[in-house]
C-alpha cells in the first residue's frame, strides 16, 4: 500500500513535470514568432515637433558634459523672448537659451563671508533638534543657494535681416517647424 502511494506522487510529479516543460516550450514558440521590437520607430514616434516659438519649452541637446538650448532657429537667435520679463510671470515661466558644459563653473564673491550655518533652521527630527538650511531667504542663503553654478559659455544665433535691411523679429519667420529626432540626436529647424 505504502509502494502504490509513492508510486502514484511519482507519477504526479513526472506529469506536473511534463506539463511545465510543455508550457515553457510553448512560451518560447509564441515568443518566437512575433516580430521583433522596431525601438528606432517606437522611440522616434515620440520626437519632439515645434511649429512655434515656446518660451516655455526651447529643445535641448547635449551628452551629459555638454549642452545647447536651442530657439525655433535651430540656434539661440532670440534669447530675449525666452527670457523671463514679466515678474507676475510663475517661476519656470520661461527657459533662457544656454550653452553650458560640466567644466563651466563661476561662483560670485563673498565679500560678506556667508557661511552653510548662517542659512540653518532648527528643525525637530524625532526629539532631537537637526539644523538644515532652509533659509533661503537670508543673504546667506541666497548666496549659498546660487554657489557655485554653471555658466553660461556662448550664444550663437543667426543674424537675419528682412528685404529692406532691417533686423527680423521673431514675428518675421513663417512656416517655423523644428524637430528633435531622439533616435539620432538631430535637431532639424526649418523657416
Amino acid at each position: 500500500m505504502v509502494l502504490m502511494k509513492n508510486e502514484k506522487r511519482k507519477r504526479k510529479r513526472v506529469t506536473y513535470a511534463a506539463l511545465v516543460v510543455l508550457g515553457g516550450v510553448a512560451a518560447v514558440l509564441a515568443a518566437q514568432s512575433k516580430p521583433p521590437i522596431d525601438r528606432r520607430a517606437l522611440v522616434t514616434r515620440h520626437n519632439p515637433i515645434l511649429r512655434a516659438a515656446d518660451r516655455r519649452s526651447p529643445l535641448s541637446l547635449g551628452n551629459g558634459e555638454f549642452a545647447f538650448t536651442a530657439d525655433i532657429t535651430g540656434l539661440q537667435t532670440f534669447p530675449d523672448f525666452y527670457q523671463r520679463h514679466d515678474t507676475n510671470q510663475p517661476p519656470g515661466g520661461s527657459t533662457p537659451l544656454v550653452t553650458q558644459a560640466q567644466w563651466g563653473w563661476h561662483s560670485f564673491p563673498n565679500p560678506e563671508g556667508h557661511r552653510p550655518e548662517d542659512a540653518y533652521a532648527p528643525f525637530d527630527a524625532h526629539g532631537r533638534s537637526v539644523a538644515y538650511a532652509s533659509r533661503q531667504a537670508t543673504p546667506a542663503g541666497v548666496w549659498l543657494r546660487e554657489n557655485p553654478h554653471r555658466l553660461n559659455l556662448a550664444q550663437i544665433g543667426f543674424v537675419l535681416r528682412n528685404g529692406d535691411g532691417s533686423e527680423a523679429l521673431l514675428a518675421d519667420l513663417q512656416e517655423t517647424d523644428q524637430t528633435l529626432d531622439l533616435w539620432t540626436g538631430t535637431l532639424t529647424s526649418r523657416f
